[in-house]
Order: structure tokens, then sequence, then C-alpha cells
């Protein structure tokens, strides 16, 4: 761009301070665990740090947006949640730079932030431990009590931190799930899950992991059944609390009853009396196309677009697995219903294969399969993978297979876990070797984990005194979670 004439525009870190009523507005968005309300303070940094150059209050709202991002939509079929993570701890890196050879309180605080919620427990505990090193005299702010009791796997005194504070009790409740999710005991993410849902419905990743990690009925039902009536009203309140959305989509917002009949009239949903609604799909669609137009230079309208037609289609890939539970009956009815108000999703074979069944129809089914062209593949995707395994797609054969046996482990504490726990609590290692392998790799990203600890016991056939005790690092006898520990230890003959 140089060689073409184009200078170069220096930025210059700004002096400027934030309004208080921009800090509560944005304080409220990121407090929020909702993705549309977090693309709307990280979308507002963005202009702002174009405009004004970079201040250390502006980085810090993308560091924190982006690592709320990546929590939010990491149940989401695609590698977007990595790539906020990334962000998240890239733009850390630059408040860290701002401090020079001494980073700042305030920098050490939110790469903590950011190393927690993506899965860095140890190093987060690292930089808390560097802020506490020097007589800091500043006041940290509210949200950097979440990090320690989460990083620490201290289920209890996240709840317990959010009672005590009402605007740190979203995240609290989330983070607090997250911990429950980690273990897969299909009763620890019922009773999670509903607690926070029944305050935040719009934690959109709690009923995905219910649905795919709950395993009890209860569970499994209540994330894929309310996920689509939930998504279909709060996405519609929180576009309309967005700042500078385009004009001509804020307008057809279903905000009154005159706009909801004209939008009802405009879109196609085959069953209105249903909890799948059209209308998150038509404004994703919408928002992609306003993206000729936005000229933001952070995340654009087609990016958001795009998280709700996923979104979409990831809860109605949920309730078709869940519905597939104990039941042979044809599924073309709800075929019918809900692929329509989807929209256009590159998956979109995949809903349409549960028209058929598995067993009477499997010719069907592989020919969907062959219409699928699997992109940025993650363990949570293992159903789409299933059927894909021996489909070809473009001259390329099983690419199902390929693209599940090349998956690596991504390296943070819910990548690790994902990889082995990807549906259910259930994992057997080959042998003990490989789960040493696991076990090592957890501990060195979230050292207070105990689920390194009931892996490697449960592979071991006779463990000795000496290593049930390194392995249980004192957990064992607080933690439910190990009561199969316990067993092991009374068939042993040990105390």
């Amino acid at each position: 761009m140089q060689a073409a004439g184009i200078e170069r525009r220096q930025k210059t870190e700004s002096d400027s301070e934030l309004p208080p009523a921009e800090v509560e507005e944005l304080e409220a968005q990121l407090m929020a665990v909702d993705f549309i309300a977090q693309f709307g303070a990280v979308r507002r940094a963005h202009e702002v740090i174009a405009e004004s150059g970079p201040t250390p209050e502006w980085l810090g709202i993308l560091v924190r947006g982006y690592a709320n991002l990546s929590q939010c939509t990491q149940h989401q079929w695609s590698a977007i949640s990595e790539v906020f993570a990334a962000r998240s701890l890239l733009y850390a890196e630059r408040l860290i730079e701002i401090g020079g050879d001494k980073p700042t309180a305030t920098a050490l605080w939110h790469r903590a932030y950011a190393r927690a919620l993506v899965g860095l427990h140890a190093d987060a505990l690292e930089d808390l431990e560097g802020v506490a090193l020097p007589q800091v005299q500043l006041e940290p702010p509210a949200w950097v009590a979440l990090i320690d009791p989460y990083c620490r796997w201290q289920r209890s005194e996240l709840s317990e931190l959010g009672e005590v504070n009402n605007a740190l009790n979203p995240w609290a409740l989330r983070l607090r799930f997250q911990l429950n999710a980690n273990y897969r005991y299909s009763d620890w993410i019922y009773d999670a899950g509903v607690e926070h849902l029944q305050s935040f419905p719009t934690a959109y990743g709690v009923y995905a992991d219910m649905a795919q990690f709950g395993h009890s009925l209860a569970a499994t039902r209540t994330g894929s059944q309310y996920a689509p009536a939930a998504f279909a009203r709060f996405s519609m309140v929180s576009l309309n609390a967005l700042d500078n959305l385009p004009a001509n989509i804020k307008d057809q917002l279903p905000t009154d009853l005159a706009k909801f009949r004209a939008l009802a009239a405009e879109v196609n949903d085959p069953n209105p009396q249903d909890q799948f609604s059209p209308f998150p799909a038509y404004f994703g669609k919408q928002l992609v196309k306003a993206a000729d137009d936005d000229m933001s230079p952070g995340l654009s309208w087609a990016a958001l677009g795009t998280l709700i037609r996923d979104e979409v289609f990831v809860e109605a890939a949920n309730y078709f697995a869940v519905s597939m539970v104990a039941t042979e009956h044809s599924h073309a009815a709800d075929v019918d219903n809900i692929v329509p108000t989807v929209g256009d999703h590159p998956y979109l074979p995949y809903l349409q294969s549960y028209r058929f069944n598995e067993r009477q129809q499997p010719e069907e089914r592989q020919q969907l399969a062959g219409e699928i062209e699997l992109r940025d593949v993650t363990h949570r995707m293992g159903r789409i993978c299933s059927l894909t395994w021996n489909a070809e797609v473009n001259g390329r054969k099983d690419v199902g297979r390929v693209a599940w046996q090349l998956l690596d482990r991504q390296l943070t504490a819910q990548g690790v876990i994902d990889s082995v726990y990807y549906s259910g609590p259930y994992w057997k290692p080959n042998n003990t070797g490989e789960a040493k392998a696991f076990a090592s790799q957890l501990r060195e990203l979230a050292p207070k984990s105990e689920i390194a600890s009931r892996v490697q016991i449960e592979a071991t056939p006779s463990p000795t005194a000496e290593q049930l005790e390194q392995w249980g690092n004192g957990v064992v006898r607080r933690s439910r979670c190990l009561a199969d520990v316990g067993r092991k230890i009374r068939e042993n003959g040990l105390s």
C-alpha cells in the first residue's frame, strides 16, 4: 500500500477519558452474558480507537469483550470462539506493552481476565500474583473478583460472589456453570443451567451445553426446547439496544404489534405456533448484507449476522439430536417446520438428514452428507462428522472421518476437556500413558482442576497410596465428583 502511494497514518495514544454515561453503558454490555451485547461493546471500542487512538480504557474493553465473546460462542460449530480468544489475548499483550518494563496492575488484571476465560487458568493466577507482589494502592475493578475463584475451580465461591455483588451475578453464574459443565455430570449441569437461565436467559451457550453434555432427559430437553424460543425473543431486544444499528434494519425490528405483523408477513414460518421463529435468521441475513456499506475498522455487521445465523443453526441441530432419543418415527414434519426458519447455512443438509431414518434410509442420508463441506471442525461437531464419516465431497473421501481424526486439542482447559469428553461424561483411555498425558496437560493449564486426578486414578488398575496422594493433591476428600476415587481407594485397602 505504501508503494502505491498510500501514507501510513500514525496513531498516538489518546489522553481522552470515557464520559461517565458511556462508561456505565459499556460496563452494562460487558456484564451481560449475551454475544450481541458483547459485540456492541467491542465494535464501539474499535470505532473510538480508530478515530482517537488507543487508551488503556478502550483496550481493556477489547480484552474483556473478546474474552466474553469467546465464552459466549464456544458452543457454535466453527472456530469463531478461538478467534475471539486469540484477539482477547493479543489486546491484553498490547495493554502490557503500554506499561513498558513494568506492567501496570490494570494491564495484569485484564490479561488475567482474558487468560481465565479462554482457559489458561495457571497463567491467570500468575498474573494475579504479579499484581499482589508490589504494594499496589489501586483498587481493583469489581470484575477482577471473578478470576481467582474461577481459576481455582471454586464453584460455591462464585455463587457467593454473585449473591454479594448483583452486578457480577451474570458472569459469576456463567463461570460456575462452565465449571459444572466441565465435569459432565448431568445433575450438576441441569441444576446450574436452570439457575442461570431463570435469571439470565440470553446465555445461549448454556442451553447448548445442557443439550450436548447434559445426558439426562431433563437437562438435554430443557436446553434443546427452550433455546429457540429464548433466542427468538431476546435477540430482538438485544439488537434494538445496539447503537448505530443500520436504520433499515432497526426500523424492521418487531418492537410493536404492527411491526411484528409486518415482519411476519415478510418471512416464511411454516408453524407460527412452535418455538422456532424465522426472525433471527432474517435479521442475520440483513446484517450480512449491510456489510457492503459498513466501514467499521473492527467487527463488521456481517460478523454479527454470521453469529446469529450460526446460533439459529446450532439450536436447530441440538433440537433434532435430542428429539431422536428413544424414537423411531420420521421427523419429516419437524424438518418441514424448522428448516425454513434457519435460512441459509452451509450445513443445512445436516438438518435435512433428520427427515430420513438412519437404518432404513441410509442412501438418502449419505446423499445429503455428500453436499456438506466441513470447515473449522471442532470437538463440538461430532454429530456432523458422524454423518459425513464416509462421505465423498469434491473428490475427497471420508471427509468426516478425516476431519475428526485430524483434530488437535486446543491448549486451553476447555479445549483439552472437550477433546475427550465431547459428548458425555464417559471416556476410557486406551492406556495409562494416554491418561497420564491428558492429566499432565490439564494440570499445566488448570492446576486446581480435579478432573486430571479423576482420569489418572480411574486409568490405573492398582494405584499406590503415594500415587493417590500425589494425584489427589488434597482435593479428594472435599470433592463429590471424586466419589469414584473413594471407591478405588477402598478397593485397594487404603484409608
